[in-house]
């Protein structure tokens, strides 16, 4: 019985073999398919480790390509959720709740109003704008004739700038309050006016940013809800 032992086996393993022998081109097929997908999973991580480095979260919230819209985020929404608002022309957006960190990139005629950014607000190419936010850090690039109602905690960054002009942030919402007691930012420091102007090394007032005269400026700015934009059609 020791000796028959092993020639089920040996049979069995020849059966498997002859097997998988005539199914050879399925389960390559297979295998692509499972290579495809493993080289897939890896881009993906790579892509994402790319954009980690950048400072950028893929799965971050994002508002993009409209024209003419009135977009409302309420309280809940976001919650913590790093956000990104692209290629936006004549909007009004009003985030009221939370954030981590909001990129804004091709922004034009639009008018911005979010709650407390945990992290940094980072803006790329944007003009004739207004902007009422809440950050930790504030980083601007590449903006011309745009307003910024602000409460920072470091020292604003501008670059590549012209006609950015600055005032402490006056909007208000429900749930302001709420979230600024679950944020990262401080409300006792607001640095909104010690503007760093990278492209600007001299003593003097840098002639690209200026504080807005207060006879000048908004006195307060409230969210738009959608809703409102209805009820102005259907009248």
């Amino acid at each position: 019985s020791l000796q028959s032992a092993p020639k089920p086996k040996f049979t069995f393993s020849q059966k498997h073999k002859n097997k998988s022998k005539s199914n050879s081109p399925k389960k390559e097929q297979e295998n692509k398919t499972d290579e495809k997908e493993t080289e897939k999973e890896k881009e993906k991580e790579e892509s994402s480790d790319i954009l980690k480095k950048l400072g950028i979260n893929d799965n971050e919230i994002k508002i993009e390509n409209q024209n003419l819209a009135t977009i409302y985020k309420e309280c809940g929404s976001i919650n913590g959720s790093d956000v990104c608002l692209s290629n936006l022309i004549n909007c009004t957006i009003s985030i009221c709740d939370n954030i981590g960190a909001l990129r804004m990139n091709n922004i034009k005629h639009c008018t911005i109003l979010t709650g407390p950014i945990s992290s940094s607000l980072h803006v790329e190419y944007i003009e004739k704008s207004t902007i009422h936010s809440i950050m930790r850090q504030c980083r601007i690039h590449h903006c011309k004739d745009t307003k910024f109602y602000i409460h920072v905690n470091s020292e604003p960054v501008i670059e590549h700038s012209d006609n950015v002009q600055f005032a402490p942030y006056i909007a208000k919402y429900p749930q302001l309050t709420q979230n600024w007691e679950k944020s990262d930012v401080d409300k006792n420091i607001n640095q909104w006016d010690k503007v760093k102007d990278f492209n600007w090394f001299k003593q003097q007032q840098s002639p690209h940013w200026n504080i807005i005269p207060e006879s000048d400026r908004l006195k307060v700015a409230y969210a738009t809800q959608e809703q409102d934009n209805d009820e102005d059609d259907e009248l």
